[in-house]
């Protein structure tokens, strides 16, 4: 009998230095009925040539090309062509083991999951960590989502992960934003009854140089990255999930309005985080888990003049 197919999206923008590493690994999959939708998103290098190079190798591949309108909108592009059962998610950095998508399909059929997850191997230069905090099991959806907001055993990461197509019906990647895992994960993670965890790492993150988390400091970025969490929480709240939200959020929104003051960054924004610290966190709770940040939100946000002298 033959097995389902699975949709294996790859945006590419100027990867040429890495695609090929990664659409070798995908060719080479033990688990054969795929397809590799590779989304060219506007590359100015020679992407486009290598995409078309393993294009002629390999019927399954099929190559998309569009205008930049960044990860979010190849993201898109790709799940609107993707005909799979499954569908999975590579980075054109990053490269994953032969038998990766082999290993999450059987994941599913042994448990009945709709969302299969594996660990993986965090590589930084030379440096190679594998990364692997959970035990194999199954999880039902409040388990996993408690996980996933807590941010720490189960990262807001796609790309190890196999997910039943249909949960994305309705879901989308939001255009014009960083940290679109984040806005997206829990919404997939509401949809499905279960989630399963592979202890084996089967993937390979590479942290480059120009990743959004080494990039120099940008408002953006982190009014997007609280943004999506702030998304959750509002989730979480309206769910009954998350009791522990006041302490990830206010050390979160701490961080980044000490980034803010140290960057002279507008007033505007400063005041904004304010308004997450008054809004969003429960004094309560936070006291009761945190108190050193109890304290820091109280000075913050009774005694500002303070805190930011001290923050300077």
């Amino acid at each position: 009998m033959q097995t389902p197919l699975i949709s294996i999206i790859v945006p590419v923008y100027n990867a040429e230095s890495s695609l090929e590493r990664c659409l070798s690994s995908l060719i080479k999959q033990s688990y054969s009925n795929i397809e590799i939708i590779v989304v060219n998103d506007g590359s100015t290098d020679h992407s486009s040539q290598i995409c078309l190079s393993f294009a002629s190798l390999d019927a399954r591949i099929k190559v998309y090309s569009q205008e930049n309108g960044g990860r979010s909108a190849a993201r898109n592009k790709g799940l609107s062509v993707a005909e799979g059962v499954f569908v999975g998610f590579v980075d054109s950095d990053d490269w994953v083991d032969d038998d990766m998508f082999e290993a999450l399909y059987n994941a599913h059929n042994q448990s009945g999951a709709e969302i299969m997850q594996c660990a993986y191997y965090y590589h930084r230069g030379d440096f190679v960590k594998e990364v692997s905090q959970m035990h194999e099991q199954l999880l039902s959806k409040e388990q996993a989502l408690e996980l996933l907001f807590e941010d720490k055993v189960m990262k807001n990461f796609l790309w190890n992960n196999l997910f039943v197509k249909e949960l994305f019906n309705g879901i989308s990647f939001p255009i014009g934003r960083n940290f679109e895992d984040v806005f997206v994960m829990y919404q997939l993670f509401a949809k499905a009854n279960s989630v399963f965890c592979l202890s084996q790492a089967k993937y390979h993150y590479c942290m480059s140089s120009t990743s959004i988390v080494h990039s120099a400091f940008s408002v953006k970025d982190k009014f997007d990255y609280l943004d999506a969490i702030n998304s959750q929480y509002q989730f979480a709240q309206a769910h009954g999930l998350w009791e522990r939200s006041s302490v990830l959020l206010t050390r979160k929104y701490l961080s980044i309005l000490d980034e803010c003051i140290r960057h002279k960054t507008d007033q505007s924004y400063i005041n904004l985080l304010s308004i997450y610290l008054h809004k969003n966190v429960s004094s309560k709770s936070l006291f009761k888990y945190a108190k050193w940040l109890s304290v820091r939100r109280f000075l913050f946000l009774h005694t500002r003049p303070l805190y930011l002298f001290l923050t300077r």
